[in-house]
């Protein structure tokens, strides 16, 4: 089957990077160059049209070829549930609410793929082989119901059963609490077949499905055909910058767990090892994997997706913690500034580039099923796309999920997502090693949404193998229309 024809990519009009909450400047001098340009532009403009919105800019497509993308992220376990308009995420392939045709699906870390130890209490807690399980389930009917897609899966901060780093601070902190080895009495063994567990897993999750079809990505490329001829490749890196009190890069392991503000061996590490160098470094290694022209087998590469789980710096980033800008939105960044350096840096750079990590609306109006989608004026030809389906703090899984409780969560079929009465008490949960502790019964209710809300669908893009282009005046250093 044919990729979509060039009449059905259409121009697109996408946030800016850079831009607050509420769609002011606040990047750096650099940017801030391009927001003059612009007010002065707007001036010019003012008395011959209408006054024109400065944090929104215009990409064009390029070429001919094109390539469907379906994406999300942050499932953080509720994969089962029906969430997108009364269908599970399966259920959602299926219908005919989905593309008919799809090229690849994305994944880009925190789907729920946990370790048991990751629980946030024991009423949540599920063994590994079942979790383990329900995502080969899950991928087995996403992929009967679209037989032409690839899969790509990139492991997130709340991914354990992803996670391959022997030296991973995360992992060792967990084997210490690790609940099946406290059944059976004992301790949990030292880590020093990280590998070998991590391998085992792969094999258990990909047991029975189409070979070639889905592609685990840890710093690795794949490289995809595509119905109209064309290669294209895939890569994908899990690992996760750490910021806390605007101290970015605190950890080299993709998997952390901040506990108590700080993360295990954090302060330790930071003053042992100069991690800002160690990431631009893993980054500009991801970055020769993106510029690369010809597969191994040497056909020509006509263009490439990044899928992360962290975002860069000042793109879809904005987290709540920070100082409050007078209306009453608190906000702070937390992207990888080595992830932006190395994309601007770029000959090559990927057509789109999707992550998640970051739950929170970006802007006043955002939709609240999205797509949210951005563009870096230093990035010339990306499309970023934060992908994350949950749409509250890390807190508020905790307690629906806690409050759902171990018999619906182990359950095999998709549950309704039912939210608990705004006076039921929160209860008295064992606590295991939290990674996402749950807040009170009555501030759930206080700031939840509602159950509509909770979850965004997941985001279908139709790209353009040879990237974007725009249009817009103070970018035309950086990106020209063909």
């Amino acid at each position: 089957m044919a990729s979509l024809e060039p009449s059905r990519m259409a121009p697109v009009t996408v946030r800016r990077a850079w831009r607050s909450y509420l769609g002011e400047f606040d990047g750096d001098t650099e940017d801030e160059d391009e927001y003059v340009a612009d007010v002065r532009a707007a001036k010019r403009q003012k008395a011959a049209a209408p006054a024109q919105r400065r944090d929104v800019v215009t990409l064009h497509p390029r070429g001919s070829r094109a390539v469907t993308v379906v994406a999300t992220a942050d499932l953080h376990r509720h994969h089962e549930e029906e969430y997108i308009g009364g269908l599970s995420l399966a259920g959602w392939f299926e219908s005919d609410r989905s593309p008919a045709h799809v090229d690849v699906c994305l994944f880009a870390g925190d789907v729920g793929l946990e370790t048991e130890a990751e629980s946030t209490s024991r009423a949540q807690t599920r063994p590994d082989g079942a979790t383990l399980d329900s995502w080969r389930r899950l991928l087995g009917r996403v992929l009967a119901a679209k037989p032409g897609m690839h899969v790509v899966l990139v492991g997130g901060n709340h991914d354990g059963l992803l996670c391959r780093d022997a030296d991973c601070l995360a992992c060792a902190r967990l084997a210490r609490h690790d609940p099946a080895a406290a059944r059976q009495g004992g301790e949990a063994p030292p880590l020093h077949d990280e590998g070998r567990a991590a391998a085992s897993r792969l094999r258990r999750l990909l047991s029975g499905l189409p070979g070639g079809r889905v592609h685990v990505l840890c710093d690795e490329a794949a490289d995809l055909d595509l119905p109209c001829g064309a290669a294209l490749r895939v890569v994908g890196s899990p690992w996760t910058s750490y910021d806390t009190g605007g101290k970015a890069h605190q950890s080299i392991s993709h998997h952390w767990r901040p506990e108590g503000g700080f993360l295990f061996g954090g302060v330790q590490l930071q003053q042992r090892l100069d991690c800002a160098a160690w990431w631009r470094r893993h980054w500009c290694r991801v970055g020769h994997l993106l510029s690369a022209r010809e597969t191994a087998g040497g056909r020509r590469i006509a263009g490439s997706l990044l899928c992360t789980h962290t975002p860069p710096r000042g793109v879809l980033d904005i987290v709540g913690g920070g100082k409050d800008n007078g209306a009453g939105i608190r906000s702070r960044r937390v992207g990888c500034a080595a992830l932006r350096e190395m994309l601007e840096g770029l000959e090559r750079p990927p057509v789109l580039h999707c992550f998640g990590h970051v739950h929170a609306r970006q802007s006043e109006g955002e939709p609240a099923a999205g797509p949210r989608l951005a563009a870096s004026k230093r990035c010339a030809g990306t499309l970023f796309a934060n992908v994350a389906a949950e749409r509250q703090l890390p807190e508020i899984t905790g307690f629906r999920l806690a409050r759902r409780g171990g018999g619906a969560l182990g359950a095999g079929g998709g549950a309704r997502l039912a939210l608990p009465a705004p006076g039921a008490a929160a209860g008295a949960l064992p606590a295991g090693v939290l990674t996402m502790p749950p807040i009170s019964a009555a501030d759930y209710a206080r700031v939840v949404e509602p159950e509509s809300l909770l979850m965004r669908p997941p985001t279908v893009l139709t790209l353009p193998l040879s990237g974007w282009a725009c249009d817009c005046e103070s970018w035309r250093e950086f990106w020209e229309l063909s």
